[in-house]
């Protein structure tokens, strides 16, 4: 650890979020007066000693103002195996809502492969949003689901869902399914006044 007035420098920094439920660790950071910069910065939700999964980041940088974290050079791993890269990524901690990629949902299963969801969320207007996720089950099929959420008066909101999926031939005659391909939709919608009351669930 290194102190100056201008910032300070931390070796093996470790920092867990009970929030998040999960850890970060970087090699080398700087605190700076706006932002904190990370070298070799490694995040995960799993155990720290052998975690299922991982992404690593080759540099980061935290904004303290805009409560924000942009990573650089970005690899998924899944049991060490690098899996997925990007070049750049920008995450928000921010309340203030903001189209952007959330947190994606990870498993595995031994019929049907690794999962991978990836939901994109859009900030459509102050009273709705718009929630899409392509899915990939890699021994069984594709899929992609919607869901859109308003608000329409302090006493009522609704959801509109919707999504598709489709097997593959050979995961589709293995289990000899009726359908290779399966859709959707839901409708929601709650509306609580003091003398009147909707609710209306539609599949």
């Amino acid at each position: 650890t290194a102190y100056s007035k201008q910032n300070i420098l931390l070796n093996n920094l470790f920092f867990y979020s009970p929030k998040f439920n999960g850890w970060l660790r970087a090699k080398k950071s700087k605190y700076l007066q706006e932002k904190i910069e990370f070298k070799r910065l490694f995040f995960s939700t799993c155990c720290v000693d052998e975690p299922d999964w991982y992404v690593s980041s080759l540099n980061a940088t935290y904004l303290k103002k805009e409560k924000a974290i942009k990573f650089y050079n970005i690899v998924l791993y899944i049991k060490n195996i690098p899996f997925l890269y990007l070049p750049y990524l920008y995450v928000s901690f921010n309340k203030v809502r903001k189209s952007g990629l959330l947190k994606p949902y990870i498993g595995f299963s031994q019929e049907e492969g690794f999962l991978y969801s990836q939901p994109i969320y859009f900030a459509t207007s102050v009273n709705s949003d718009l929630e899409i996720t392509p899915t990939i089950r890699t021994s069984r099929g594709e899929g992609i689901y919607s869901i859109f959420r308003f608000v329409d008066s302090p006493n009522s909101y609704g959801e509109i869902k919707g999504g598709f999926f489709k097997d593959r031939k050979s995961y589709f005659s293995k289990n000899s399914l009726a359908y290779q391909k399966h859709f959707g939709y839901n409708f929601l919608y709650k509306r609580d006044f003091s003398n009147s009351k909707l609710y209306m669930d539609l599949k």
